[in-house]
């Protein structure tokens, strides 16, 4: 059973990945940009670049895979995600977050809920899938045990080759990850980069290594600002793996001792990197000079020195290159510029080359595994050549056409099992792999657990229904437990049940092009909102909003706010926005309980009216970092609290209990990071809870700071919250980890006030301690002998129980200051800790 409203069409695919480079070098060209003068230049580039300018206005900026639409949803998450300064953050602050709050985690204690995954896990194939996949890395001897890297779900593991896949990425700060080795002298050792390997959405946090065959990962001393660098590719040595290098927009970077150094040894931005298969000590690079003239690079001596190979002539070029162990002298040169993609072989290891038919698109390329003249390209659809690159047979299709086999949208990586005939491929909808010898595909891509959630709502009339928006995979609905249906096609966003009668409800698209509504429970739909009343501009999430009393009454937030009393079928102006009129809300709220009351949000502001929009405030709340979401206390609407985003710390909730004329701050106990989302329980004691980019916290009228909301939840990003009050559970939507729920189970808790120790490589909690405290080991390099030393010099003696990266330390020694001893990177470290 598979319902849809319509599929929305990816157009035009000669621009999108070509022009999709354009707008990112503006990003890593200019690293001390804020993020205003980055959207600025890239907005201004879009309107003076003829094939962009074509792009604009044929409206394909309105389209799925435009490089448009990829700079608005880029714009979208990031303008939450900035430092006090309006700038992109730097690895220190991301990694600074994310590791202290992890050590605490694994020390404290949260409310004792448990936290369920309930999102899909199976799906047709084809058009709709189960999530995007970047990377795919197979076991080096093992055929069933491969790993499998995306933008937002961290990594996964199988070892029963797709039938089954598990979580394997403890220990990295966010769930985008890209470039995955192995190593093969010692597949416990493993490396992956944080941070797409296509080089958007997220740039690296740098790259992280797993001694424990990716159980656990921990940061190696590569690290990078996050707003101008990104990893496009990472190559380990063939026979010393210790030895990697990593092709990135900051330089061209190796380490020889496993990670624990690393150093530029070529200046610039890279886009590929690869060995010459027979002889390690010859490596091939691209190097990426979009304003300039980009070319291959050749080195026979291991990167000491090198020599240009091509000799390209035309700028805005993006280059990537592929290599076979079928004959090594082989080397294809793939590039992509100004919407033309020509591709060329070299056969004497690139010292000449031959012009092969140009590419169709080029977001991949690469030879065979078993045959040397059968090459393969894509990015919407996949084309194969089984004539050496003399032409191109496309052999997918993103919809069922009934030609080409229908496999999902959006390939960006292809590989091989070393020890099979399979390739694997990995696109917009999970994994694929495709047997040459009979011309079979595979969707191995059930089990994944990788959904990119953007909003979510429950049926207060059956707790079991629910429906969610996600990231290049439509809208879906869950009738049964297990049970989802695909409503609308592409990106979905927002979406609402009708209280009152499950039949009824809405979806709808990017920039709130589209809001349609069901009343047959998804088996037709009517579109109420396309852009009109009135020429409209929406956020990438575009809000709209039913009033809790009234189901046929809803706001939908663009730049200007509309309301309707009549499910969408007409509508009236309410205000425009007051703070930027070319700009849409970020959230709009009713207020429960008054019927006249309603608020909008963009930036750190809020206006709302009390007398359906006949006049209207303006509230302003304190520090400058833009509100996300508004929860107001259902039976008060004078209590208002706010979620903030941003790096500011100690700047994530602000509350008003007078209406908006005075605020303060709420956030004791959050981490350093933003905070996507808040909600209000009804019928509690001042209960809300939040979701940021580390999972959900609460906190009552009684708890003096936020505490961690259940156990099991993976860090991910937390993009909405909702209450099932016919099931009571809470149910959040994530960026990369699908849905999950957990009971309403919270109590007040007394918060820990323990301080702590906390430097580049440990965190040492508590300080006071009682017999007992523990060290978190934050990096690759291990704490090693640990000491406990009295202020007279006298060794203590201590018992050391190691757990992973935490070390406890158990002593039965009089109260008192002493000195705690440890060596770390070669390091001696000294810091005073205080035993009661």
């Amino acid at each position: 059973m598979k319902y849809f409203y319509t599929l929305l069409l990816i157009f035009s695919p000669l621009f999108l990945f070509s022009q999709e480079l354009k707008w990112k070098q503006i990003i890593y060209s200019n690293p001390d940009a804020s993020f205003e003068e980055l959207c600025t230049k890239i907005e201004s580039y879009f309107k003076e670049h003829e094939f962009d300018k074509i792009e604009v206005e044929k409206a394909e900026k309105e389209k799925e895979g435009s490089s448009y639409n990829k700079y608005l949803r880029w714009k979208y998450f990031n303008q939450f995600r900035l430092t006090e300064d309006g700038k992109l953050p730097s690895s220190k602050t991301i990694l600074n977050g994310f590791s202290d709050e992890k050590a605490k985690q694994k020390l404290a204690k949260s409310a004792n809920c448990n936290w369920t995954y309930i999102d899909q896990l199976d799906n047709d194939g084809g058009y709709w899938g189960i999530g995007r996949v970047t990377g795919i890395t197979m076991h080096p001897t093992d055929s069933l045990t491969y790993f499998v890297t995306t933008p937002g779900g961290g990594i996964w593991k199988t070892i029963d080759g797709g039938q089954n896949y598990t979580s394997t990425d403890d220990g990295l700060p966010y769930g985008a990850t890209g470039n995955l080795l192995i190593d093969p002298t010692n597949t416990n050792i493993m490396y992956v980069s944080n941070g797409e390997s296509e080089g958007w959405w997220n740039s690296s946090t740098g790259i992280y290594k797993s001694t424990d065959g990716g159980a656990t990962w921990l940061p190696t001393t590569l690290a990078f600002a996050l707003d101008n660098t990104a990893i496009f590719q990472v190559k380990m040595h063939p026979t010393n793996t210790a030895i990697l290098y990593a092709a990135t927009t900051n330089g061209l970077y190796r380490t020889t001792d496993g990670g624990l150094n690393w150093n530029v040894i070529r200046p610039g931005s890279y886009s590929d990197v690869e060995f010459k298969p027979d002889n390690a000590d010859v490596i091939y690079i691209a190097k990426e000079d979009y304003w300039g003239l980009s070319q291959v690079y050749k080195s026979i001596d291991a990167g000491t020195t090198w020599n240009q190979i091509t000799s390209y002539t035309w700028n805005h070029n993006y280059i990537k290159l592929a290599v076979t162990p079928l004959d090594p002298e082989r080397l294809l040169v793939s590039s992509d510029y100004d919407g033309i993609r020509p591709l060329y072989e070299s056969q004497d290891a690139g010292a000449t080359y031959t012009q092969l038919a140009d590419q169709p698109e080029a977001s991949i390329v690469g030879y065979s595994p078993n045959d040397v003249n059968i090459l393969y390209c894509g990015y919407v659809v996949l084309y194969q050549s089984t004539d050496g690159g003399t032409s191109w047979n496309q052999i997918t299709n993103w919809y069922d056409n009934g030609i080409q086999t229908e496999i999902h949208a959006d390939f960006h990586v292809i590989t091989h099992d070393p020890n099979t005939d399979k390739i694997y491929f990995g696109n917009d909808g999970g994994v694929y792999t495709y047997k040459e010898s009979n011309q079979s595909w595979v969707d191995l891509s059930n089990g994944l657990k990788i959904g990119q959630i953007y909003r979510i709502s429950n049926a207060e009339t059956n707790p079991t229904i629910m429906l969610c928006g996600t990231q290049d995979n439509g809208g879906r609905l869950r009738i049964n437990t297990g049970e989802w249906f695909n409503m609308n096609g592409g990106d979905g966003m927002d979406c609402a049940i009708d209280p009152t009668n499950s039949q009824i409800f809405y979806t709808s698209y990017v920039n709130g092009i589209d809001i349609a509504r069901t009343m047959d429970g998804g088996n037709s739909f009517n579109t109420i909102i396309t852009e009109t009343p009135g020429s409209v501009v929406g956020q990438w999430l575009t809000p709209f909003e039913l009033d809790p009393n009234n189901s046929q009454r809803m706001l939908a937030g663009y730049n200007k706010l509309y309301q309707s009393y009549n499910r969408g079928n007409t509508w009236e102006e309410m205000t425009t926005n007051p703070f930027n009129s070319m700009q849409g809300f970020v959230d709009v709220e009713f207020a429960p309980d008054n019927d006249e009351k309603v608020f909008a949000s963009y930036s750190n502001r809020i206006t709302t009216t009390s007398d359906l929009g006949l006049t209207w405030q303006n509230l302003t709340l304190p520090g400058s970092q833009p509100i996300t979401r508004i929860a107001v206390r259902p039976t008060n609407s004078n209590y208002i609290y706010a979620s903030r985003g941003g790096y500011t710390d100690n700047l994530k909730v602000t509350m008003s209990k007078d209406g908006g004329a005075t605020w303060i701050n709420y956030s004791e106990g959050l981490p350093n990071v933003p905070c996507n989302v808040i909600i209000y329980e009804p019928n509690s004691p001042g209960r809300v809870y939040v979701g940021n980019d580390l999972g959900v916290y609460y906190r009552d009228s009684v708890m003096t700071q936020w505490e961690v909301y259940g156990q099991g939840l993976p860090f991910t990003f937390v993009n909405d919250i909702k209450i099932a009050h016919t099931a009571n559970k809470l149910r959040i939507g994530t960026f990369g980890r699908g849905i999950w729920e957990t009971d309403l189970c919270a109590t007040t808790t007394a918060s820990l006030t323990e301080n702590a120790l906390v430097n580049d490589y440990a965190y040492i909690y508590p300080n006071p301690a009682k017999n007992q405290f523990s060290i978190v080991q934050k990096t690759i390099h291990p704490i090693e002998n640990i000491r406990l030393v009295d202020m007279n010099g006298k060794v203590q003696k201590i018992e050391l129980q190691k757990e992973g990266e935490v070390t406890r330390i158990n002593t039965a020694i009089a109260s008192g200051v002493y000195q705690l001893s440890y060596s770390v990177n070669g390091k001696i470290m000294n810091q005073k800790i205080v035993i009661e």
